[in-house]
C-alpha cells in the first residue's frame, strides 16, 4: 500500500476516534391524570350540540406518553372512565368500550401540552388543576337513531404524576471509538490479504 492510503486511513481513524458530536436519542413524556368529567357534549350534522349530564362528575384516569427528542413525535393515551351513560351508543371500533378508550398516532408536543388524534392535554407541573384534557368518543343515535356523531369530554384533574423521561442507556464513550479502530484494522487487513494473499495453516495441525 502507497503512503498516500495510509495517510488517509490514519485520517479517517483520528476523525472517528475523536469525534465528540454524541447521537440523539428519544425520550418518553409520560404523566398520569386523575379526576372527574366536567363536560360532555355530543356533537353531529344532523342537529345541534346535545349535551349529557349523566357523564358530569364521572371519576377517570388516564395516560398520556408522547415521544421527544424526535422531528416526528407519536402519541399513546388510555382514558378509563365509565361511559356507559353517554345516553347514545358508542361506535363499535377497537379502542373504545364502556369503559373508556384509547388513542394513538402522530403526536404535537411543545413541552406541557400536546395532541394526539382524538385527545388532547395540558399538564402544568406542581398545578393539577390547571391540568385539562380534551377526549372525543366516537358514538351513534345522537339526534336521530342513524345519526353518528362525536362525544367531547372534559376531563378536570385533581391529581397528576410525571413527567418520567425514560432515555435509552447511553452507549460507552469508548465503544464507537473501539469500533473505528476495528473497522480501519479490517481495512488494512483486507489490503494486506490483496498484496501477499491468504495466511497459509499448512504448519498448523
Amino acid at each position: 500500500m502507497n503512503k498516500s492510503k495510509w495517510k488517509l486511513f490514519v485520517i479517517i481513524l483520528f476523525s472517528l476516534a475523536f469525534s465528540k458530536e454524541p447521537a440523539n436519542a428519544a425520550s418518553l413524556f409520560s404523566v398520569e391524570f386523575f379526576g372527574s368529567v366536567s363536560s360532555a357534549v355530543a356533537t353531529s350534522l344532523a342537529g345541534p350540540p346535545k349535551a349529557s349530564p349523566a357523564l358530569v362528575g364521572e371519576s377517570f384516569s388516564a395516560i398520556v406518553e408522547v415521544e421527544t427528542g424526535v422531528p416526528s413525535p407519536v402519541g399513546y393515551a388510555a382514558l378509563s372512565v365509565n361511559l356507559s351513560n353517554t345516553g347514545d351508543f358508542l361506535v363499535p371500533i377497537p379502542s373504545q368500550t364502556e369503559t373508556g378508550a384509547s388513542y394513538f398516532g402522530p403526536s404535537t408536543f411543545n413541552g406541557s401540552s400536546g395532541s394526539i388524534p382524538g385527545f388532547t392535554f395540558i399538564y402544568t407541573a406542581g398545578s393539577p388543576l390547571s391540568d385539562i384534557l380534551t377526549a372525543q368518543i366516537l358514538v351513534d343515535s345522537v339526534d336521530r337513531a342513524d345519526d353518528n356523531g362525536v362525544l367531547t369530554l372534559t376531563l378536570q384533574t385533581t391529581q397528576a404524576f410525571g413527567p418520567n423521561s425514560v432515555s435509552p442507556v447511553p452507549l460507552p464513550p469508548s465503544l464507537p471509538m473501539f469500533a473505528s479502530a476495528l473497522l480501519v484494522l479490517g481495512i488494512f487487513g483486507f489490503c494486506a490479504w490483496r498484496k501477499h494473499g491468504p495466511p497459509s495453516f499448512a504448519a498448523i495441525s
